[in-house]
């Protein structure tokens, strides 16, 4: 079936990089396959226990939730972006918690880290229209994911990321030329407005 042939070729592939000293890295779908090699690097790009099953299986994983750090998403029902995955803001992405989609103590052992992801045919499709709309996109979402990266989740507090980020890193952002998204939503007013969003310019 399908899956049979997914696996059959996943593992034809991974033969083929192990010859020539190469890991495979796959997304963990891949996982579900059988035989994939105990060196492969999985991410986990769906949600929950989805994400989690290849970190229980002892896998190296790096969590890239869709709901919560794919960057092509909307950032509410009004913006443009995907919404497959739901809308996903920055505080949103910054809630993210292991245990709380399925990771048990084991499995987090097993995570690498955390990515974001941006799909850029959204790019391609509103670059033109607004040159800073991967800005947009990407901040301050990214400084949410990089937060849940290097910080532990007991001493993750949204009130307290806030306040750093209102009051000092939005700043640097600015003064980096970052054409960051204002605010979560509802949108503050008195901002310049980018054609059908909001950003600092």
């Amino acid at each position: 079936d399908y899956h049979q042939l997914e696996a059959h070729f996943l593992n034809r592939v991974v033969e083929i990089l192990g010859r020539y000293g190469r890991k495979p890295a796959v997304w963990n779908e891949a996982a579900n396959g059988g035989n994939l090699t105990p060196n492969a690097r999985v991410h986990g790009w769906e949600a929950g226990r989805k994400a989690a099953r290849s970190a229980e299986m002892g896998f190296r994983t790096v969590v890239m939730s869709g709901p919560y750090f794919y960057f092509d998403m909307r950032q509410s029902d009004d913006e443009p972006g995907h919404n497959w995955a739901g809308v996903v803001t920055t505080h949103k992405c910054y809630s993210y918690r292991l245990a709380e989609q399925g990771f048990s103590k084991a499995a987090q052992a097993n995570v690498e880290g955390f990515s974001g992801a941006f799909w850029t045919e959204l790019l391609v499709v509103h670059g033109e229209q607004n040159p800073h709309y991967i800005d947009y996109q990407l901040y301050p979402r990214v400084c949410a994911l990089a937060e849940v990266g290097w910080t532990d989740e007991p001493r993750r507090q949204w009130g307290d990321f806030e306040s750093r980020l209102e009051g000092h890193h939005l700043a640097r952002l600015e003064a980096m030329g970052i054409h960051y998204r204002q605010g979560e939503p509802p949108q503050p007013e008195g901002k310049v407005v980018c054609p059908k969003m909001e950003c600092r310019t």
